[in-house]
């Protein structure tokens, strides 16, 4: 993998997400390669049919456990904002075309805010960036720290 430089800090939600699901793609590959292989030895075809379930429910698992209904109240009693809740803003695109005086009503007062942007600390060390084009949310992201930092 290809690393650049952004000045608006590290991995987004969606390149983590694409690694995992990448990574879900190549083990369940080299599983049912390895079946295909081994044939029908028995026992080496079901660790290998052991080793794709798994690896299935654990990216399922995954998935369902990153997505949660927004609770103004629980958001906004938290010093850093749940993870959940901010993934599930970002991926359902919750907050595009609302009014920056809306999401201050809806989120609460930020962590910074720029002339042009908006960010909350969200646990896990991801920070939840909302961008206004005059006033009105044109998009989000939801990043973690540039290498950490």
């Amino acid at each position: 993998m290809l690393l650049t430089f952004d000045l608006a800090g590290g991995e987004t939600l969606q390149q983590v997400e694409g690694q995992t699901t990448g990574i879900y793609i190549i083990v369940l590959l080299i599983a049912l390669l390895a079946l295909s292989v081994t044939g029908l030895k028995k026992r080496i075809s079901y660790l290998f049919v052991c080793i794709a379930v798994v690896s299935t429910v654990s990216f399922a698992g995954y998935r369902i456990s990153h997505y949660s209904r927004f609770d103004e109240k629980v958001w906004k009693m938290s010093e850093r904002k749940p993870f959940a809740m901010a993934a599930t803003l970002v991926r359902n695109d919750s907050l595009d075309g609302l009014t920056k005086n809306q999401v201050s009503e809806m989120l609460g007062n930020p962590y910074r805010e720029f002339p042009a942007a908006v960010e909350y600390l969200v646990t896990n060390n991801w920070t939840l960036t909302i961008y206004f084009d005059k006033d009105i949310v044109n998009r989000c992201s939801l990043r973690l720290p540039f290498l950490g930092v």
